[in-house]
């Protein structure tokens, strides 16, 4: 890793590649809408890179309203919480009542992603050149022998948790 990148950053690099080849895929034009299901590493790297990418509305889930904050902090522009907000309706206003039967007439794509496909050093070059703010989501740290406390944590998603790292 160059010496711009701290370890923090550098463990965040995956998620923000998974993000970037799924929106390779995906290509949103800017000014359409978006919804990011989870703001987790990987939703809160999709939010980072859809909302610099003129996303909007961009529409962000999560049942945890810490991760929410962190959404808005990189670009959502609505957040909701399942466990509070009928979040079926609420897309469905946002997007202007978005309904199923326009994607299967007019033959949309259901893509589904589950990796960065060689997409780690473009995450890279973007987090250099952009100076993406990807720390923010290294919330916690915990050294080797509190690893046991630091896999509760997360598991738990206790004490407002985004990304946990365990350093040697």
């Amino acid at each position: 890793m160059p010496d711009q990148i701290s370890d923090d950053v550098a463990v965040l690099l995956e998620p923000l590649a998974i993000a970037i080849h799924s929106l390779d895929r995906v290509a949103p034009p800017p000014g359409t809408g978006a919804v990011v299901l989870g703001a987790g590493p990987i939703g809160l790297t999709h939010t980072l890179l859809l909302a610099r990418g003129g996303i909007s509305p961009l529409i962000v889930t999560d049942p945890l309203e810490y991760r929410l904050q962190v959404a808005r902090e990189l670009g959502a522009t609505h957040t909701l919480n399942p466990r509070r907000d009928n979040v079926t309706e609420a897309v469905m206003d946002l997007l202007m009542a978005f309904k199923a039967s326009a994607p299967r007439r007019k033959g949309l794509d259901v893509l589904m992603i589950r990796r960065a496909n060689r997409t780690l050093g473009r995450a890279l070059a973007r987090t250099l050149h952009e100076k993406l703010p990807l720390s923010r989501l290294a919330t916690h740290h915990w050294p080797m022998e509190k690893s046991a406390e630091a896999f509760t944590v997360a598991a738990e998603y206790r004490d407002g948790i985004v990304k946990g790292i365990i350093n040697p």
